[in-house]
């Protein structure tokens, strides 16, 4: 089974990586 709270951390991340590069993917 997936862990939601790992999951959701990786994209919490990646979103707010990509925010402040200003780029897709970090």
């Amino acid at each position: 089974m997936l862990r939601l709270d790992l999951i959701s951390s990786l994209i919490i991340e990646v979103i707010l990586c990509g925010v402040k590069t200003a780029n897709s993917w970090c």
